[in-house]
């Protein structure tokens, strides 16, 4: 018989939505990039640094998720997306 994931859904909830902010803060620097505001090789740097972050991070751990979250949201300037 099959065990059952240590995984509850709202962690897998966590990591997708650290993954979108991830997305659009990787979106967002290349955006500048192209405004001139960053340099394309700064750009890149910084979104392949954010991206190596998220990938350290223990999935089941859920402060480090939501840490993720709540920094890569300072960096981009946004406010945290609601995490009950």
């Amino acid at each position: 018989m099959p065990g059952t994931s240590a995984w509850r859904t709202n962690d897998a909830v966590r990591c997708n939505l650290a993954r979108e902010v991830l997305n659009s803060a990787t979106a967002k620097l290349f955006e500048a990039a192209e405004r001139g505001e960053l340099d394309i090789d700064a750009a890149a740097t910084q979104a392949a640094s954010l991206r190596l972050e998220l990938l350290a991070i223990d999935g089941f751990d859920r402060q480090a998720v939501d840490g993720f979250v709540n920094e890569v949201n300072k960096r981009v300037g946004r406010q945290m997306v609601d995490q009950s």
